[in-house]
């Protein structure tokens, strides 16, 4: 593996089809970023899902399952990142492809560890495919050190992501430079540096690649997927076993 151009190709995809699986997009972050806010409750009935009633009374601990689901998802996203990051720079292939890719690979790295770190805080700072000896020996790093990652990450993808109208339409969902700037915006706000912040927001807006969507109510519904305001959103599909 890692020989030729599809290999390339194979690799990134596989660290998007990640965030398809249910520990990354499941119940597990439902309950992590709307039941355990004041947007949503848990609803069903009481019996349904206990370790969600949990999130939303704040009775849980950290046996909830939904914390080790988000643990395993996001680190499995980041080893897969991982290894398409140190791989693909040896195959011949098309220079600027094989640099895109890098880029969509780190982009995604990035907003795996920017959601790790603000739901856990300190975390193991892995960059790279560890071996076997390696596994059990991880200790958590700084929040200052997850957020310098992040943003160097970010900042490595802006040199080489194309804007969202240079990708053909078969790579719609594909991480875009409009998609790098704003999550920088979003990494800087959370850090509190408002020059930054507005800088980067300013690139999405002056880009001209976006535009406010007419209709709030639809951006949530299958019309307001991947429309004109959107930077970025992870691709998914109807199935006749769920939704993934």
């Amino acid at each position: 593996f890692f020989e030729t151009e599809d290999h390339a190709v194979w690799a990134t995809n596989a660290v998007y089809q990640q965030f398809r699986t249910w520990e990354c997009i499941g119940f597990s972050w439902i309950g992590n970023t709307d039941i355990i806010s004041d947007d949503a409750d848990k609803g069903s009935t009481p019996t349904d899902a206990l370790y969600m009633l949990d999130i939303d009374e704040f009775t849980f601990d950290a046996s909830n399952q939904t914390f080790a689901w988000l643990w395993e998802g996001y680190y499995h996203a980041i080893f897969r990142a991982n290894l398409a990051i140190e791989n693909i720079p040896g195959i011949d292939m098309d220079p600027k492809l094989r640099d895109r890719l890098v880029g969509e690979a780190k982009f995604l790295r990035a907003y795996a560890y920017f959601n790790l770190v603000r739901w856990f805080g300190e975390l193991p700072l892995i960059t790279r495919p560890l071996e076997p000896s390696e596994f059990y020996t991880q200790t958590r790093q700084p929040v200052d050190a997850v957020y310098d990652k992040i943003e160097q990450d970010l900042l490595d993808a802006l040199e080489v992501l194309p804007e969202k109208s240079d990708y053909p339409a078969g790579d719609l969902g594909r991480a875009t430079l409009g998609a790098a700037r704003g999550m920088l915006a979003k990494v800087y706000l959370t850090l509190g540096d408002y020059a930054n912040c507005e800088k980067y927001c300013l690139e999405v807006i002056e880009s001209n690649e976006y535009v406010l969507w007419p209709n709030y109510s639809e951006i949530f519904t299958r019309v307001g997927e991947n429309c004109s305001e959107s930077l970025f959103e992870i691709q998914s599909t109807a199935l006749s076993t769920g939704s993934l």
